[in-house]
């Protein structure tokens, strides 16, 4: 009696076997798993990278620091401006390679680079806000847009670590 994960692509379902009787799949903030029992296999559809939460808010802020810091002066851009525009783009960067992992454990190691890319971006945006380069406004949409996108990261990578253990 063996367990098969099921995935869909396109118009085509594969089955392939499962060694050790369970199948995972993270989306977002839903987790599947197969029930311990050895019957029907489980369905599980993966979610292409562009549609997770995460993903999608991280290239947000992205876009946000860059029409920012690109209306600054020459000297201004390449100081601070490069430093937030790189730290804020390698946000989504490390969300997107580490969803080209094979391995959780890789995936969720990528997040923590993610995390601490988001960490250093904040820290950008408030000395830039402190140098009078972003105004109130634009620093409230920044920091609450990376509080949210920080909360779902966490929850992201709290799901990949139920996959490894």
């Amino acid at each position: 009696m063996d367990i098969h994960k099921t995935l869909f692509s396109g118009d085509n379902v594969v089955t392939l076997p499962l060694r050790f009787g369970f199948a995972f799949v993270i989306s977002q903030h839903l987790m599947l798993r197969s029930s311990t029992t050895r019957s029907a296999p489980v369905v599980v559809k993966a979610i292409p990278l562009e549609e997770l939460e995460i993903y999608q808010l991280a290239m947000e802020i992205g876009d946000m620091a860059w029409e920012i810091v690109s209306k600054w002066d020459v000297f201004s851009k390449h100081t601070i401006g490069g430093q937030l525009v790189t730290a804020v783009d390698s946000i989504a960067a490390n969300i997107a390679e580490g969803y080209g992992r094979y391995f959780y454990k890789e995936r969720k190691q990528f997040c923590y680079y993610s995390r601490g890319s988001l960490m250093e971006a904040k820290t950008w945006i408030i000395k830039a806000a402190t140098r009078r380069f972003i105004d109130q406004r634009e620093l409230e949409d920044l920091i609450e847009k990376l509080k949210t996108l920080h909360l779902k990261l966490n929850i992201y990578i709290k799901t990949i670590k139920q996959n490894t253990k």
